[in-house]
C-alpha cells in the first residue's frame, strides 16, 4: 500500500510517519496541495492523508482535483479542526473520512484494517 502524507508542517509529517512506522506501507510526503496533485500522477497512492489548511492549495481544493483525476484514490482528511461545516465540505470534495490530528489511534485502526 502506498500512502501519501500531505501537510505543510514537516514535524507533523514526521510524527505521522513515526506513528505508522510498523505498518507495511510505503510513505511519500508532500508539503502542500499543489505538490500532492502532481505527486499523485507519479506515485499513484492508495491512500492520501490530507491536511486542510495549507498555504498554497488547501486540502479541500486538492481533494477535489485529485478525486476528479484519480477517482479510485481514498482521501482521508487529517486536521486540527473539528468543524461540522468543514466535515461536510470535505465529504462533498470527495474525502472518504475525516480524522483529528489529536487522535491518531483512530486513524491507525483504519489504516491497519485497510492494509490487512
Amino acid at each position: 500500500m502506498r500512502v501519501l502524507i500531505v501537510d505543510d508542517n514537516q514535524g507533523m509529517r514526521l510524527l505521522i510517519r513515526r506513528f505508522f512506522s510498523d505498518a507495511p506501507a510505503e510513505f511519500v510526503e508532500c508539503a502542500g496541495g499543489a505538490q500532492a496533485v502532481e505527486e499523485c500522477s507519479t506515485t499513484r497512492p492508495d491512500l492520501i492523508l490530507m491536511d486542510i489548511m495549507m498555504p498554497d492549495v488547501d486540502g479541500l481544493e486538492a481533494t477535489r482535483c485529485i478525486t476528479r483525476m484519480f477517482p479510485g484514490v481514498r482521501i482521508v482528511i487529517l486536521t486540527d479542526y473539528d468543524d461540522p461545516g468543514l466535515r461536510s465540505e470535505a465529504q462533498r470534495a470527495g474525502a472518504s473520512d475525516y480524522f483529528l490530528k489529536e487522535d491518531l489511534s483512530a486513524l491507525r485502526a483504519l489504516l491497519l484494517r485497510d492494509i490487512s
